[in-house]
């Protein structure tokens, strides 16, 4: 019973968070995104770049914010210590059947380079942002 109940209040509380949120209608629609949201981090547009990601994201819009001003506080000191932004540029994508879509771009700076990796979940009834990270770790990139 109470197994029941915990399974219940998971699926209530993921059907909320699905109708709060817009969702992507293929795979194109997600690419078209990332290199957006990619964009927006090489000319600065970071509260625009959450914004959108909010959109398709079905996360509490109060941990997006939270993400976002942390990151604006983060790239300042980056943007200090890496020098000169040249670009984004798409390094990876993976598959998982129909369900599951991930990409990994590479935001070159003058001296080093910012990972930034989009998840995305077919929901059954479109593609929703699954998760975003960014990180300095682009090492593990390397085959």
């Amino acid at each position: 019973m109470r197994r029941s109940l915990v399974l219940i209040c998971c699926l209530l509380l993921t059907l909320n968070m699905l109708a709060n949120s817009k969702t992507l209608k293929s795979v194109e629609e997600a690419r078209k995104l990332s290199q957006r949201i990619s964009e927006s981090f090489y000319k600065d547009s970071l509260s625009a770049a959450f914004k959108e990601l909010k959109v398709y994201w079905p996360l509490e819009e109060d941990e997006i914010d939270e993400l976002k001003d942390k990151t604006i506080k983060s790239l300042n000191i980056v943007d200090n210590i890496y020098g000169y932004k040249i670009g984004p540029v798409k390094i990876s994508e993976e598959t998982i059947l129909d369900f599951a879509f991930k990409e990994t771009y590479i935001l070159r700076y003058e001296k080093s380079a910012l990972k930034l990796i989009f998840k995305y979940y077919n929901s059954g009834y479109g593609w929703i942002v699954n998760g975003f990270k960014w990180d300095d770790e682009y090492s593990t990139e390397f085959k």
